[in-house]
């Protein structure tokens, strides 16, 4: 996961991750040794390698998508809402802690960016359960595959981040900003609570999604503005976060953008990056 903005979190995964399995399999009721109730539970490489080789027990996303067949688009869609909604509840306190690192209340990192790896476990019925979230991820492994699909993450993050001209995207982002409007409603009227911070994220957040290539958006949620009950649980979820009304209008904003840069990729006929394709797919 990317992230390249902390207040409002704005974050991306990228499409090449890695997912692991477990050497053994799990048999409830059945009595195993200590190494194999290890290798059963966890998929750590230095727990199974052992027992299997690593080849065997890793898959990239692409594979695992072929695996899930049509089930894809939804299994992924989960997964993104739940990193997603465990970014948007850290919100307070990453802010809290780039604050106390610069000396300053008001301080939000403007040209800052993290990697975190997001540790996600799939129950029977393919529902993520975060495990672990790591701000320093390991990428140096010994298996040539792991190596080459950390390298793309890298080369992506450096295309994504350094690529942006902001300049060059202030007229297109006035024109989505009023295409959101009802007829009759002015600018002014509607978008005038739009701080000199909300202005300079929606600008990177257009800058960035003409260089993303390698990553899909998880935040801000793509699905949600195409089903009532997605928008209303985010509403929920940020009300009882405690977020003010002042955020929970800004991301209400971000759901009507991000439905408007699905409809307008499809309407295209441009390439839509994965999550937009898996809005499609599942509606």
């Amino acid at each position: 996961v990317l992230a390249t903005s902390v207040s409002p979190i704005r974050a991306y995964l990228h499409t090449n991750g890695i997912v692991r399995f477990a050497a053994n399999e799990y048999s409830k009721g059945t009595q195993h040794s200590k190494s194999q109730t290890k290798r059963s539970f966890l998929t750590n490489l230095s727990v199974n390698n052992r027992a299997a080789n690593t080849e065997d027990l890793t898959w990239t996303h692409k594979q695992f998508r072929e695996y899930l067949k049509d089930d894809g688009p939804e299994v992924f869609r989960r997964i993104d809402e739940a990193i997603a909604e465990m970014l948007v509840a850290s919100e307070k306190s990453f802010e809290k802690i780039f604050s106390n690192m610069e000396g300053s209340k008001d301080f939000k990192c403007r040209i800052c960016y993290q990697q975190i790896g997001v540790d996600i476990l799939l129950d029977e019925h393919m529902n993520p359960h975060i495990m672990e979230v790591n701000g320093n991820p390991m990428q140096n492994f010994k298996d040539i595959k792991l190596t080459e699909l950390c390298k793309d993450f890298q080369f992506d993050i450096a295309k994504l981040v350094y690529g942006r001209h902001a300049d060059d995207f202030k007229e297109k982002l006035i024109l989505s900003l009023e295409s959101t409007l009802p007829v009759g409603i002015s600018f002014e009227d509607s978008f005038g609570w739009l701080n000199d911070d909300y202005i300079e994220y929606l600008l990177q957040l257009e800058t960035e999604q003409e260089n993303m290539d390698g990553f899909r958006l998880i935040y801000p949620p793509s699905h949600a503005g195409f089903s009532l009950t997605k928008k209303d649980d985010w509403k929920s979820y940020l009300n009882h976060l405690e977020y003010s009304s002042e955020r929970i209008a800004f991301h209400n904003l971000l759901v009507d953008l991000q439905k408007q840069r699905v409809n307008n990729c499809v309407e295209t006929g441009n390439e839509c990056s994965g999550e937009v394709n898996d809005v499609v797919k599942s509606d």
